[in-house]
């Protein structure tokens, strides 16, 4: 079975480039104002990733050197309002806007 999952926003931004992408996420993601991150994008063949690092936060969202999974989602729908997957992972098959990492540099 294929995942078939488009974001809210998708539509609106799908002709943009990752780069653009990245500046609206960066200003979404300021709906946080205990938190300060870091977006920053990567191309490689194929393919493009977005990776927002976590660099000030209160301690509430973080959890023994990790990100509280609650706040995790939530830093995760704001990205995926962007993005769509097509992929089916039984068969290697993997068709995104790009791939995402959440990653924590307190």
């Amino acid at each position: 079975m294929y995942n078939n999952i488009i974001g809210v926003k998708y539509e609106s931004v799908k002709n943009l480039d990752i780069k653009e992408i990245a500046k609206l996420i960066r200003k979404d993601l300021k709906q946080f104002k205990d938190c300060n991150f870091k977006v920053n994008i990567q191309r490689f063949a194929n393919g493009q990733s977005l990776w927002v690092k976590i660099i000030k936060c209160n301690l509430d969202k973080i959890l023994d050197d990790r990100i509280n999974p609650i706040f995790e989602k939530q830093i995760k729908g704001v990205i995926n309002q962007y993005n769509f997957d097509k992929s089916h992972p039984m068969s290697d098959y993997w068709h995104v806007n790009f791939y995402s990492h959440i990653t924590l540099n307190i």
